[in-house]
């Protein structure tokens, strides 16, 4: 299963959302999962946001696949 980019990514969230929660989060692993979900929204790949977070895209994967499941296939 492919991860949407862009706004079709965690359709409900903006972008605003998220950076809000990533400022408000105080958890560093929890903050790097939501920078990772602020750069699929705004439409980057998985291997631009691997290199930027600098992390495998394998990881940055599943972050997102698991987030974007449990928002919206498991409710």
């Amino acid at each position: 299963m492919d991860i949407p980019r862009g706004d079709a990514f965690l359709p409900e969230y903006t972008r605003e959302d998220l950076i809000e929660l990533y400022l408000k989060e105080k958890d560093s692993k929890a903050k790097m999962r939501l920078l990772a979900a602020i750069y699929r929204k705004e439409g980057l790949k998985y291997r631009e946001i691997s290199w930027r977070l600098k992390y495998a895209s394998t990881t940055i994967k599943g972050w997102l696949r698991r987030r974007f499941i449990n928002e919206y296939v498991f409710e």
